[in-house]
């Protein structure tokens, strides 16, 4: 019975940060599904699930929070490229002459 109150009181372990991350995430995808006149915010709702969070308490330890969110950004980048990056070369391909021609000409 420690572990489970360790588990929602010690903002320092791995369980406490994995658990407050899976809460917010898991009722920010919720909350997001919920459509208002068509409208849904979809994963943007765990933004304010977070801030919500943060107002009601709930904390975790300042290192793994820098380092999530650096590596959320990294894991962001990286599939916006993924996502983006076939289409961006092709473009050159099918555009990009004519770019260049438009450019040499002065408008």
């Amino acid at each position: 019975m420690v572990w489970l109150v360790s588990l929602w009181s010690d903002s320092n372990s791995v369980g406490h940060i994995l658990l407050v991350y899976a809460i917010v995430i898991t009722v920010g995808l919720l909350l997001g599904r919920i459509k208002i006149f068509g409208i849904s915010l979809g994963v943007t709702f765990v933004l304010f699930a977070g801030l919500a969070a943060g107002y009601f308490g709930f904390t975790v330890n300042t290192t793994v929070m820098h380092f999530l969110r650096d590596f959320g950004l990294i894991l962001f980048v990286f599939f916006i490229g993924l996502q983006v990056g076939p289409s961006f070369f092709s473009s050159f391909r099918s555009g990009g002459i004519q770019l260049r021609n438009l450019c040499t000409k002065g408008g």
